[in-house]
């Protein structure tokens, strides 16, 4: 991959902010005057709520006689 920027003399730049770039067989990055690469932060939240109620209840009965 071949990124160019050129004819513009002081504003032939490139700026990358935040980006993936690659190329299978390499990447150029040609500027007249700068090459600008700027990582960015990346931000991920996530919220849950569980909520879980039930009921139980026993009865045990014995019949029987008593000798």
């Amino acid at each position: 991959m071949n990124i160019v920027a050129t004819g513009a003399g002081k504003d032939s730049d490139i700026n990358i902010e935040g980006s993936d770039i690659s190329g299978r067989q390499g990447t150029a990055l040609i500027a007249d005057n700068q090459v600008n690469i700027k990582a960015t932060e990346q931000n991920h939240q996530e919220r849950s709520t569980n909520k879980s109620s039930g009921f139980n209840a026993g009865v045990a009965i014995k019949v029987g006689s008593g000798v």
